[in-house]
């Protein structure tokens, strides 16, 4: 019989995340191996949260397409030596894109049963090279879009996938349209919604010193490019359809980068640091038919219901700041309400009404979300991890949340489908 209750609580003390970009290009990547980018986001979550690597009990490592994108099955191995972990338990893991918030699942677990007091869970991924063969880690070339898609869908089930080969756009526009006619809403309106959550993800990356793939607002772009209003922009050939709904800005960015953090058991977490988040709830559903779009929801509530039962909260009531899986922007407005952030048929008007922003009232991806930090498969959930922690203790500038959340929570959905839902709270 489940539970939903963990018999010692833990907390997160430390996080820690790379700039996102491209490996090939970012000057800040540029020729880092997968293991140097995983080492420098572990690092920055033992230096945050105060602690050394010999106080680290074990360690996670998620790498969705290792074989692909790194010619490697065993991922602990690569990166032990560089963190500090060899002779300790170490283990690779991924469920797709939700693959880090997966992590911190497994982590909080270890600390809950009393096997480890310290874990640490990272990802890593770099999805737009792979090495070339027979050369030194650091030596890569580029990886077509084609090919990494392709390689991407392993993760559906290939026998029995009916979309095949359909791009993820068209997925979404079948979530949307379902959206549409269920709560009479116009496909114009839709539209319209998703363009305003563009350009409030974007607004938040270029506030975001990770996202470093952005350096202007989409307004700004738009008058560069001879447009006085924004949403002309967005609805001209600079933001192309990808199918019948979604455009181009309402889809991810891919990027290479590594997130990390470390949780321990509550009662010896002021030890470390004087700001730990507690890890009051988790949730996990998986399911397999994307031609369904109601099957998709209720993989998405399944998982959310079990981290709010195991957490107590109202979502109406209580969330304070929402980061859902939006690789593609269709997730603001359905995966919001399927979370309980707004109500059912309502969320479109608030992302129209700016409620959304980070100065809104119902912030929701701060980071800039996947679409404009960019989606860097396992370990963009990680990103979100930290985010929300930052968010919490008041050290994200001028995107800072006001006032600073007190509850939040981090959805993601991997490629399968598997949803994974974590709710933080505030330590008091």
């Amino acid at each position: 019989m489940l539970t939903y209750e963990l018999k010692r609580p833990v907390s997160i003390i430390g996080v820690g995340c790379t700039p996102f970009g491209n490996v090939l290009e970012t000057p800040e990547l540029k020729g880092m191996t997968e293991r140097e980018l995983f080492a420098w986001a572990a690092i920055e979550a033992m230096e945050d949260a105060g602690l050394e690597a010999s106080e680290v009990d074990a360690f996670y490592i998620a790498h969705c397409m290792p074989e692909t994108l790194s010619h490697q099955f065993s991922s602990f191995a690569m990166v032990a030596d560089w963190i500090g972990m060899r002779n300790k338990p170490g283990f690779h893991h991924e469920t797709a894109c939700s693959s880090t918030n997966t992590g911190l699942r497994h982590a909080v677990l270890d600390v809950a049963s009393g096997v480890y007091d310290v874990v640490l869970s990272g990802g890593i991924e770099t999805t737009n090279s792979h090495p070339m063969e027979g050369k030194p880690a650091h030596m890569r070339e580029p990886l077509s879009n084609a090919e990494l898609w392709y390689r991407t869908n392993y993760g559906a089930d290939q026998a029995y996938w009916y979309p095949g080969g359909m791009a993820v756009s068209a997925l979404c526009d079948f979530a949307l349209m379902g959206y549409a006619k269920k709560y009479g809403v116009s496909l114009k309106d839709i539209e319209r919604a998703l363009n305003a959550a563009s350009i409030a993800n974007r607004r938040n990356a270029v506030r975001n010193p990770l996202a470093t793939i952005t350096t202007k607002e989409l307004a700004d772009e738009a008058r560069e490019h001879g447009f006085s209003d924004v949403n002309d922009y967005m609805t001209s050939d600079f933001n192309p359809k990808l199918g019948t709904i979604m455009r181009a800005f309402h889809a991810a960015t891919v990027v290479d980068g590594a997130s990390a953090l470390i949780v321990c058991a509550t009662d010896i977490a002021k030890n470390f640091t004087d700001a730990p988040i507690d890890v009051i709830g988790f949730g996990s559903a998986v399911t397999i038919p994307y031609h369904e779009t109601e099957a998709q929801w209720e993989v998405e509530k399944s998982a959310f219901d079990q981290a709010y039962r195991m957490a107590k909260i109202n979502p109406y009531r209580d969330i304070d700041y929402m980061h859902v899986h939006d690789c593609m922007l269709n997730t603001h407005i359905t995966s919001t309400e399927t979370g309980g952030y707004f109500r059912p048929g309502t969320s479109w008007k608030a992302i129209l009404e700016g409620r959304t922003a980070f100065d809104g009232d119902k912030p929701i991806s701060t980071t800039g979300g996947r679409t404009w930090m960019g989606h860097a498969w396992s370990a963009s959930a990680g990103a979100e991890i930290a985010e929300a922690v930052r968010q919490m203790r008041g050290l994200c500038g001028d995107r800072q949340i006001d006032p600073a959340p007190e509850v939040s929570v981090i959805e993601n959905i991997g490629h399968g489908i598997h949803v994974n839902v974590s709710v933080l709270r505030a330590h008091v």
